[in-house]
């Protein structure tokens, strides 16, 4: 597997990889935050958790936002030389885009049919819908089937940067830390 020589040199703008590693940080805490949560039985303790878990999942739909607009602008040229593992690595970004849209706005309706204030880090938000708690399972249990599902791909994602990095050494991994292969 080689990479051409112009793509090689082709830099990654410092806005990309902020957007990045920002939202591998914010997967993380959300994920800390609904693990530790769920251990609590205390309401008082539980508030401050769901309230960063709602704010950073919040905050993460604004970011793919950007990032989306931010590929249309400036779209990003991939080292990977191979057809079929180019075609992967782009279904996964597909999938992993996609449910960093669908989580947060999962978790709005969610709150919302629980009849419950959605706040993005204080300034309350409108509600999605009425509220309905039957509705309000269900999509809580979408919610947690796409969180484990992002999780996967999360993984996979991390598994395939290493995998360039220690068995293929094309710099794929190494562009998203220094913004150069």
């Amino acid at each position: 597997m080689s990479v051409s020589g112009d793509l090689a040199a082709a830099p990654l703008h410092p806005l990309t990889r902020a957007i990045h590693w920002f939202t591998v940080l914010a997967i993380v805490v959300l994920f800390i935050a609904v693990l530790v949560g769920a251990d609590l039985e205390d309401p008082a303790q539980k508030k401050p958790l769901i309230a960063v878990h709602q704010s950073l999942g919040l905050s993460v739909l604004l970011l793919n936002g950007l990032r989306l607009l931010w590929r249309w602008r400036m779209p990003l040229r991939s080292l990977i030389a191979d057809p079929l593992k180019r075609r992967i690595g782009h279904a996964n970004h597909l999938l992993v885009y996609t449910l960093l849209a669908a989580q947060p706005l999962l978790g709005w309706l969610y709150v919302s049919a629980r009849g419950r204030e959605v706040a993005l880090w204080g300034l309350p938000l409108p509600a999605l819908i009425a509220k309905d708690r039957e509705l309000a399972e269900q999509v809580h249990d979408w919610h947690a089937l796409g969180g484990w599902l992002l999780l996967a791909l999360v993984g996979l994602h991390a598994a395939a940067a290493l995998y360039h990095h220690y068995v293929l050494r094309d710099g794929v991994l190494r562009r998203m830390l220094t913004g150069r292969p």
